[in-house]
């Protein structure tokens, strides 16, 4: 076994934590993103329900013609689409920002338009109007 000089041993040490450094930061993940720009919550009256494809609906809202609410979630959904027949009054809809992760999402398509922004829908309550 052949014995390393300190010059090699530095050497090889900071070549080692340049390559980690350099593989964390080209990393494509959505945690290191800030959570104020990732998600929040809206209220306000639905304008349309748009089918998206594969079960996908998007909900745009009467006072935003720039943002657009994509729910890809069965359940939410049909609600999306029973709400907007029944209910007259506001909903809340708790939202994020769709990610690189989000690439496979049938409203992915859409993002790429720059007329508007969509994001993901996570929840959609009813609430009475003000």
């Amino acid at each position: 076994m052949t014995k390393m000089s300190a010059q090699q041993r530095t050497l090889g040490l900071v070549l080692l934590l340049l390559t980690i450094t350099m593989l964390l930061t080209s990393c494509i993940t959505e945690r290191f993103r800030p959570t104020f720009t990732r998600a929040g919550i809206m209220r306000d009256t639905m304008f349309s329900v748009e089918e998206r494809g594969l079960g996908a609906v998007m909900v745009w809202v009467t006072h935003s013609d720039r943002e657009g609410y994509c729910f890809t979630d069965k359940t939410l959904a049909d609600r999306a689409r029973s709400l907007i027949r029944e209910h007259n009054g506001e909903v809340l809809i708790e939202y994020r920002a769709s990610g690189v992760l989000d690439s496979l999402n049938p409203c992915a398509r859409a993002e790429n338009d720059p007329q508007y922004t969509v994001y993901l829908g996570e929840s959609l309550t009813t609430v009475p109007a003000r």
